[in-house]
């Protein structure tokens, strides 16, 4: 093969890849990334993998009965491993509100279904924030 041939058929791949190197990533916004965050608390939940949905509690979460990260840790394994059926999670609505570029709010109903069974219907009023460059859960209420 000669230089010349070579050259011709590297400059398409070099230029194909500069392309795909150089071109610009969409934009996620705030709120994209909060739900991105829940979406995968669900798939954690989903999976019965607390240490996952840990993660995404501050270190000084708080829920609104005064119970403490540790606290809420153990309340959601107790909900997710009391029973060896696989525990799934509906999110049938969700609102985020971004109230600065670190700071927000969500709103979202959940339904926890055990089989065919409904074992719990939570709305969750969450306060969120942006830490190390990730959003996590600062406080939260639910009914």
């Amino acid at each position: 093969m000669t230089p010349r041939r070579l050259l011709l058929i590297m400059l398409p791949v070099v230029a194909g890849l500069s392309v795909l190197l150089l071109w610009p990533k969409p934009e996620v916004s705030p709120a994209d990334e909060v739900r991105a965050m829940v979406a995968r608390v669900i798939t954690s939940a989903e999976k019965r993998d607390i240490a996952a949905i840990a993660e995404t509690l501050s270190e000084g979460f708080r829920l609104g009965s005064g119970m403490s990260r540790q606290d809420t840790k153990q309340l959601i394994a107790g909900m997710l491993l009391r029973s060896p059926q696989r525990v799934t999670v509906l999110n049938p609505s969700l609102e985020v509100t971004i109230d600065s570029p670190t700071t927000g709010a969500m709103v979202g109903t959940f339904v926890f279904v055990q089989g065919q069974q409904d074992i719990g219907r939570y709305e969750i009023n969450a306060q969120v924030a942006k830490v190390g460059g990730q959003w996590v859960f600062v406080s939260a209420n639910y009914k």
